[in-house]
């Protein structure tokens, strides 16, 4: 599970392994950062290191409840 957050066990136990990462998104002001633990999509997962650029995008996560939950995942970009 790595540094993967807690509501993702339960994908974990229905898809199997996935790559988790924690990303570092640049701030308004190109200065500041923040950082977020975070599921990879896509293709080149395999390949996600210190320094690979990626894009965000919403996607759905889990229902709980009867309620979807929404949040967001990364994708490498590929050139």
């Amino acid at each position: 599970q790595g540094g993967a957050p807690p509501e993702f066990v339960e994908q974990q136990a229905r898809s199997g392994p996935y790559v988790s990462a924690v990303v570092a998104f640049d701030g308004p002001d190109g200065e500041r950062t923040v950082s977020a633990p975070t599921q990879v999509v896509g293709s080149g997962t395999d390949d996600v290191e210190r320094g690979t650029s990626v894009v965000a995008t919403i996607r759905r996560i889990y229902e709980q409840e009867g309620v979807v939950r929404y949040g967001f995942k990364v994708e490498p970009v590929t050139e």
